[in-house]
């Protein structure tokens, strides 16, 4: 796993070389992008919960980030089209953001970005099976709020999933693309609505990664309803290549984000 994180981070580094900040200004048009999580694996049920799922990875930011994905992968609106990479099903949920000029946006104004990242994408033998296959995938399907306007702005899962609750929120690490994404925040993770100052942010996009918590009364042992088996992703052997596939999603992420941060610029 070590030497996993190592050859990452070496590639990520060189990404980050090649990232051109640009200074956001208030008022100046800016992107929100919401990848939302469902944490029903476990399940995480609280924040000490999800924090000792990222305790797994002993605190590397990048590993924190893949033990997170497992444990809650992504979920996308009904009605929209997923992918066939490994997610939790389709469910009910809205986000409202309002911008620094006060007008408000909600999720069905956004773009809907369906994506899967596989082995053949990052060229990772995830499953050891001794093959890059274009069949062992992850979802990170996302929504794009595309010029909104930077400064002070809120954030507000106005519909959560039915069995869930609001949980926390986290942005893809520094480690991945150079970003500065995690500047912006105004308070704690578990706040509710998330509260943003984007005009801190150098290249005014932000990518934030909404974990839902299941809720009380929907809590119980094992996984839930329409979750995926993610000790056996891909394989027979277990959760450790599913560690190594999302690691790659992780890298996957960055690149992902750096076209379209250069595409803002």
């Amino acid at each position: 796993m070590r030497k996993i994180y190592s050859a990452l981070l070496g590639s990520l580094a060189l990404m980050a070389l090649i990232v051109v900040p640009v200074s956001a200004a208030e008022g100046d048009p800016g992107t929100v992008m919401i990848m939302t999580h469902n944490c029903n694996a476990t399940p995480v049920a609280d924040e000490a919960e999800f924090g000792a799922v990222e305790d797994k990875a002993e605190g590397n930011p990048v590993g924190a980030l893949v033990q997170t994905v497992l444990a809650c992968p992504t979920t996308i609106n009904d009605g929209d089209e997923p992918t066939d990479g490994i997610a939790n099903d389709p469910s009910t949920f809205e986000f409202t953001v309002t911008d620094a000029e006060g007008t408000t946006y909600t999720t069905a104004d956004a773009e809907f970005m369906a994506a899967k990242l596989c082995e053949s994408d990052v060229e990772l033998d995830a499953d050891g099976d001794g093959e890059i296959s274009e069949d062992v995938c992850l979802d990170i399907s996302h929504y794009i709020l595309s010029d909104v306007a930077q400064g002070e702005l809120t954030v507000e899962e106005t519909t959560v999933p039915e069995g869930f609750e609001q949980g926390t929120l986290r942005f893809t690490p520094t480690e991945v693309d150079g970003n500065m994404d995690a500047q912006a925040l105004q308070g704690e993770f578990g706040d509710v609505p998330i509260s943003l100052d984007t005009a801190a942010d150098d290249d005014g996009s932000v990518m934030l990664h909404v974990y839902n918590f299941t809720a009380a009364a929907a809590g119980g042992e094992g996984e839930g309803e329409g979750m995926p088996n993610t000790d056996t992703i891909g394989s027979e052997q277990g959760p450790t290549n599913g560690l190594a596939l999302v690691a790659g999603l992780v890298a996957g992420l960055g690149a992902a984000a750096l076209v379209l941060r250069r595409r803002v610029a």
